[in-house]
């Protein structure tokens, strides 16, 4: 068994959240956004174990025909465990979360 280990740093370009919004939660409707959002539904932890995800694949950490397994969470720890497989930042919306293995309650 192979085990890699990636470090938390700035998003991903296409999870990054843009600048400047205006008075409103989302400001214009920035694809980046909606999809980092949509993901904290799920809890911090969900949107950054995808975030690492994408950024391992793109860095070539990790494979792309293969599951693994991918641990997120906030400036209080992990809390966040999924199955998927990997895709590349710009096939973003090919990525497959597989399994929850565990995930914060709210």
């Amino acid at each position: 068994m192979r085990v890699r280990a990636a470090s938390y740093s700035p998003l991903p370009m296409l999870l990054q959240e843009s600048a400047g919004r205006h008075g409103t939660k989302f400001g214009t409707h920035v694809i980046v956004d909606i999809i980092a959002n949509t993901l904290r539904i799920f809890g911090e932890g969900m949107k950054v174990a995808c975030e690492i995800t994408l950024m391992a694949a793109d860095s070539g950490l990790v494979r792309t025909d293969e599951d693994i397994v991918a641990i997120g969470g906030s400036g209080r720890g992990a809390d966040t465990a999924v199955v998927l497989r990997p895709v590349y930042s710009h096939e973003f919306f090919d990525l497959r979360v597989k399994e929850i293995l565990c995930k914060a309650r709210f």
